[in-house]
Formats: structure tokens, sequence, C-alpha cells
């Protein structure tokens, strides 16, 4: 779309059968500039080696539903062990990182993390709401890339849920990594509805 001097744009669609199925809008920034910085501080959360990986605290349910990242070591911070904020709806934090080495090629992170950061996002909408059944499906995603980083190291991953409503629910998320820095934000719109469950399988099938 657009060559400049500090930045480019691209757009991508994926198409199957004849049919566009993804589209994706891309920005690349040259990595030499200067400018302003500061960053949110990194929530507090208990170290990622004090919490159970989900393979070892997982029902025979979470572990079907876990089984396509099972590259992946995602632990979820108990409610009782987060500090939380009353001003906000829907809170979760979720330390993640890739199980194995990766190359020290940033582009293979960049990629990775794109790949992590839908993980358990769309599930801090149903925080308020346990035991309610909804369908969920990611329908847009955004993301931000903002220092260097490895996704073969430990990664915490501070995600809200400011709204929820007409069976569509808004989720946004801050990824730090374990030195506090703030290397990546998400924003994603996924489907939210009840009354009408389908298969997990079927979730990608459906008309959105």
């Amino acid at each position: 779309i657009r060559d400049g001097r500090s930045f480019v744009t691209r757009r991508v669609t994926g198409i199957q059968d004849g049919e566009a199925i993804f589209s994706m809008s891309v920005s690349f920034h040259v990595q030499d500039d200067e400018g302003l910085e500061h960053q949110d501080l990194m929530p507090p959360a208990p170290q990622p080696t004090e919490l159970l990986d989900r393979h070892d605290d997982a029902t025979a349910e979470d572990k079907a539903v876990y089984r396509e990242w099972d590259n992946f070591d995602i632990r979820i911070v108990p409610r009782e062990k987060m500090v939380t904020n009353d001003y906000l709806a829907a809170q979760q934090r979720v330390w993640f990182r890739y199980r194995h080495p990766l190359p020290d090629d940033q582009v293979f992170h960049v990629a990775t993390l794109a790949y992590m950061s839908d993980m358990t996002l769309l599930g801090s909408s149903r925080v308020p709401h346990r035991g309610v059944q909804a369908q969920g499906a990611s329908l847009d995603h955004a993301m931000w890339f903002l220092r260097p980083f490895r996704t073969d190291e430990w990664l915490l991953y501070d995600q809200t849920s400011p709204s929820a409503a007409g069976g569509r629910a808004l989720t946004q998320g801050r990824i730090f990594d374990l030195k506090g820095r703030m290397v990546a934000a998400v924003t994603q719109e996924g489907l939210a509805r009840v009354g009408r469950v389908l298969p997990k399988d079927q979730y990608a099938r459906q008309d959105k």
C-alpha cells in the first residue's frame, strides 16, 4: 500500500476455495527511531514458577481444549492471587511462553506472539459470568509490538474486558516480559452469544 522512509504498509488477504476468509493490514517501522518513552507498570502477579502447569492441573475437558496448544506453557493466575481494580468489569492475568527454544531472529518471536495473543484473551470476558455457557469465537484482532522480546521466555498477559453486549465482547491485553517491560498490546472483539452454544469444532465454520 505504501513505502515510506520510516514506515511501510501492507494488506494481506487469505483466500480458501475462492472466498476471502482472512484480511490483515500490517504496518512495519524501522528499528532505530528515537522518541518519547513511557509505559504503564506491570501489574503484580505471582511468578509463573509458583503456578501449576495447565498440563498438570487440568480436567479431561480442559486438556481436550488445550491440546492444540501443547507447545505452549499457559498458567492462569488464580483469582485469589490477583490484585484487581474495582473500576474494571472483568480482569484476568496469564503467564505464557513457547515451551521450546526459538531462533534469535525477532521475526520468529513476533509471529509466535501473534499466535499466542489469541490464547485465553476472550476468556477474560467470561470472568464475571462463571457457570454461564457462551458461544465464543474471535471476530477481529489488533496488535502493537512495542519492544523486542522472546516468546520462549515467560510473558505476563494482563487481560481485561471493558464491555460485553449484543452478543459481542470487547477484550484488551497488555503483555509484559519478566523485567516488567511492556512488549505488546492487543485489542480483540469476540463472539459472546448465549443460548446457541455449538461444539467447539463448529465455531470456525459458522457464519459470524
